[in-house]
Parts: C-alpha cells; structure tokens; sequence
C-alpha cells in the first residue's frame, strides 16, 4: 500500500479507535450547554443508534431508566453485554429509528448520536423524536459537519468541494468499498431547518475531538487547522441540544 493510501486510511479511521474518548468529548460540550442554560436531564432516557451503549455508560447516573436502540440486532446484543459487564440497567431493543415503537408524548431525553445521516428520510426522522418526547423534553443530536475539512466516516478531505460521483469513486478506489455509501451529512443551517417547528429552543454547541483519540499520522495536520483556527469556523461536528415545543392550542371559537 503506498503512502497516500496509508494516509487515508488513518483519517478514515481516526474518530473510531476510541470511541469512549470520542463520547466524552461530546458529553464535554453537552455539559457546557446545560450549565449555561439551566437545562436538568433526568427520567426515561432513550439511545438512538446506541452502537454498543457508550452513551448509556455516559448517562447512567443522570436517569432513572435507560432504553437502548439499534436497528443492527448484533449491536443491540453488543450494547447489552457492555452494559450488563459495567452494571448499567436498562432495556435493549432492535427497531428502526424512523418507526419507533413507543407510545406518543412517554420519553423525557433522547440522544441520537452519529446516527441522523445514515437516515434516509431526515425529517420523518425528527417527526417521529417529536412524537415520543414528552412536552419539554429533550433531544440531544450530534453528527458530523457537513462543511468541515473532513468527511468523518471516510477520511476524505474537503468533502464540500466534491460531488457525490467522486464521494463514491473514493470510497471505492481508495477505501475498496464496492457499495455506494450513503452518508447524508449536515450543515449546521439544514439541521436548524429541520428542528425548528418541532423544537424551540435549540442550542447549539461544536464539538472537536481531542488529541489523543487521532492517529499520530495526522495529528500534525490536525494542530495545524487548530493553530488556524479552522476549527472553530468549521468544527468537525456539531452538537444540538433541543427543547421540545408545547403543542399550541387552536384558537378558541366565540
């Protein structure tokens, strides 16, 4: 393999060799945004996407009870060994994230983590959250910045200059990933767009991982776009933290 191939392969990789680190980094920004706006997490909890339940492990001490979700029953097995092995409760359930299987208005926070660009249809995504949440409750979404250096699942770099017929021929050519990857980034403006009439208020943090989860092949890259400030203008995800609206009440007849 030559060394650009190697190089590649080493972004590509670089937010899943320690993905506690890269959760922490994210409860790190969460935290900030609850401090500042008083914002009190507790009750039923619900993952979305919970992978193998690092976010449960997260949260375990903030909520009275704990769902995990995952439409891979393999993952959902995997979230439930890890949680059982660090005596963390909860129930494990494998179900599609557009079509979840809960009565309306019975959840407090959910958390949706890496998960609403693998979602086809987004915005009957964010319908169904809404459905679920109770008045006033809390969706927590994190997912990579659509317009950052770097496509996080690939490793490719300026992923906003190249159309989705070059996205797939590096995946193929460089990555050897024979399928079309159907990843759905999004802008920080998109992700507004689809919040906004199911939720208010909605805060907005970002959310840059630290050294230590990187390769050391690009670490000197990486300090660079820090050093630039790059980073700050376009953070490698962006972190929502979002308030469920009251329903509004029709108007009433005289």
């Amino acid at each position: 393999m030559n060394r650009f191939k190697q190089f590649q392969r080493s972004i590509a990789y670089f937010a899943y060799l320690n993905p506690f680190v890269r959760f922490r980094s994210i409860k790190e920004v969460i935290n900030g945004i609850q401090a500042n706006k008083d914002i009190e997490m507790s009750g039923l909890y619900l993952d979305l996407g919970c992978g193998k339940g690092y976010a449960s492990l997260m949260f375990k001490d903030c909520f009275s009870e704990i769902i995990n979700l995952d439409v891979n029953k393999k993952k959902t097995k995997l979230c439930k060994q890890n949680c059982c092995e660090n005596g963390v409760k909860g129930h494990f359930i494998t179900a599609d994230a557009s079509k979840l299987p809960f009565r309306k208005s019975c959840i407090n926070v959910i958390s949706a983590f890496s998960l609403i660009e693998h979602i086809q249809n987004q915005s009957v995504f964010i319908k169904e959250i809404n459905q679920v949440l109770q008045k006033g409750g809390i969706l927590l979404m994190q997912f990579p910045n659509a317009n950052s250096f770097i496509e996080a699942h690939t490793g490719m770099l300026l992923p906003t200059l190249c159309g989705k017929r070059l996205f797939n021929l590096y995946c193929k050519h460089i990555l050897r990933i024979q399928k079309n990857v159907n990843i759905q980034n999004l802008t920080k403006t998109k992700a507004t767009e689809l919040c906004k009439n199911s939720f208010g208020p909605i805060y907005i943090g970002k959310c840059n991982y630290c050294e230590e989860i990187l390769m050391p092949k690009i670490k000197g890259l990486y300090r660079l776009f820090r050093k630039l400030k790059i980073l700050e203008l376009f953070p490698l995800s962006w972190i929502f933290v979002c308030i469920k609206k009251p329903r509004s009440l029709p108007p009433l007849k005289v």
